[in-house]
């Protein structure tokens, strides 16, 4: 395929987020199947405290999308005191996140990651190819597909592979209630 064949980095961000929306969902179904949901990972997580963590960083994936194309009315969330939790220390910040998920349910938190995801990609799709890949001053000169392959990260590297891992450990063992 010549580069003036290959797609473009908007279509292939917005592939790769909904392969990762449906991986995702796939672990989440089966997670539920196996109540597995309120058992410690390896991490000592739950998968629904697991959850509660994506979606506080979808929160600021959000931000940043909601202000574009100009910046605009950028609102860090409230569990990252309004501040880009970025260079903010991450043990410190992920204390939050889980402050703030404390007393979540799992349909709670499993809704709000769902309804996070989507709005990303809602968003995503609806900026053009422009607007994600024109490095901007109020992200400190990264792009907004520069944000969008970070919550990838994220949610692939950071968290799922490790999840995967766990949750096939578990595949075998009697559902516990």
């Amino acid at each position: 395929m010549t580069a003036s064949h290959a797609p473009a980095p908007r279509v292939l961000v917005l592939a790769e987020l909904r392969r990762e929306l449906r991986a995702w969902q796939a672990m989440n179904t089966q997670a539920e199947r196996l109540h597995l949901t309120e058992a410690r990972m390896q991490n000592a997580w739950t998968w629904r405290e697991l959850l509660a963590h994506l979606t506080a960083w979808q929160e600021v994936t959000l931000a940043r999308l909601r202000a574009a194309p100009d910046g605009a009315g950028l609102t860090y969330p409230a569990w990252a005191g309004g501040q880009n939790p970025d260079g903010q220390d991450l043990n410190a910040v992920n204390a939050r996140i889980q402050a703030a998920a404390r007393g979540q349910s799992w349909p709670q938190s499993h809704a709000a990651w769902e309804r996070g995801f989507a709005e990303v990609l809602e968003r995503a799709q609806a900026l053009s190819e422009d607007d994600l890949t024109r490095p901007r001053d109020w992200l400190d000169g990264y792009t907004l597909l520069d944000v969008l392959r970070g919550t990838l990260t994220h949610h692939r590297e950071e968290h799922r592979l490790g999840a995967q891992r766990w949750l096939g450990s578990q595949a075998g063992r009697a559902p516990s209630r």
